[in-house]
Formats: structure tokens, C-alpha cells, sequence
């Protein structure tokens, strides 16, 4: 089971790749195109001006999980760097669950926040859809996190 999901975790982190620099190129040509229409046409797009606030924070999101996925994210070392590796696994153990459990709440209310997007803004709406997804991901990864890390002692250190 567990190397199912480090295999899906893999295929996730490829296609997570794939969608940052299709963000990256989107976000380069809305902005680029509303230049260019505004500064020499005279006329600039509204739904391109509306749409790069939205492929900026989809990029961030998708940046953080992968962030996540190889460990870069802001974490407090100070206090690790003090620990014996028994306790600095369990440590490991007790944010991911932290983690895990935040983002099992956040997720529950990003859902909630869509439904309401959609309900105010029809298919405009989807555009939120990143953030239930962003904090199904970090759910995944701290709970695969969290069960690579597991027994928090090693048989050997008993």
C-alpha cells in the first residue's frame, strides 16, 4: 500500500511540474498580451487583468505543495538540531499529524468557500477550486509524511 501511494506521490509531483510551468507560461502571456493591447492598441482586457491575480495564486499553490513534497517549506530547524533522532522522528510525526489534521479543516472549509464561489460567480467559480485541492495535497503528503516517519523509535534504540 504504502508504496502505491509513494508511486502516486511521484506521478502527483510530475504533474504538479508540468502544471507550474503551464501556470508560469499562462501567467508570462496574459500579462505580456494586456501590455502590449493596452500600451499600442489602446484597449486592454479586462478578463486578462482578472486573470493574472488568479494564475499567480494558482502558481504559489501548487509551488508550496511541491515545497512540501521535497521538505523546503519554513519549518523551525533551530529546535531539531537539538534533538536525538528518536525524538526529532517523533517530532516529525506529531507536526505532520498537526499538519494533517489543519489541513483536513482547511480543506472541509475551501469546499465550502467553493460551493459559495460558484453559487456567486457560475462557472467564474472554478477558479477557487485550487484551494480544496492545495489543502487535499498538503493532507496527502503529511499523512505520507507522517507514515514513512512511522514507528517514531527504532526497534534498535530500545
Amino acid at each position: 500500500m504504502l508504496k502505491r501511494l509513494l508511486k502516486l506521490d511521484r506521478w502527483l509531483e510530475k504533474a504538479e511540474r508540468a502544471l507550474a510551468i503551464t501556470l508560469y507560461g499562462l501567467l508570462i502571456a496574459a500579462v505580456a498580451v494586456n501590455v502590449f493591447a493596452r500600451n499600442l492598441l489602446h484597449m486592454g482586457s479586462p478578463f486578462l487583468l482578472q486573470a493574472a491575480p488568479t494564475l499567480v495564486l494558482w502558481l504559489a499553490l501548487v509551488g508550496a505543495t511541491l515545497g512540501l513534497k521535497h521538505g523546503r517549506h519554513i519549518t523551525i530547524g533551530a529546535l531539531m538540531r537539538f534533538l536525538s533522532p528518536q525524538w526529532r522522528k517523533a517530532a516529525v510525526i506529531m507536526t505532520s499529524l498537526a499538519a494533517l489534521l489543519v489541513a483536513a479543516a482547511l480543506c472541509y472549509a475551501a469546499v465550502l468557500f467553493l460551493q459559495n464561489e460558484l453559487i456567486l460567480f457560475g462557472a467564474l467559480g472554478w477558479r477557487s477550486v485550487c484551494l480544496p485541492l492545495f489543502f487535499l495535497m498538503v493532507f496527502f503528503r503529511s499523512a505520507l509524511r507522517c507514515w514513512t516517519q512511522w514507528p517514531p523509535i527504532s526497534p534498535d534504540a530500545r
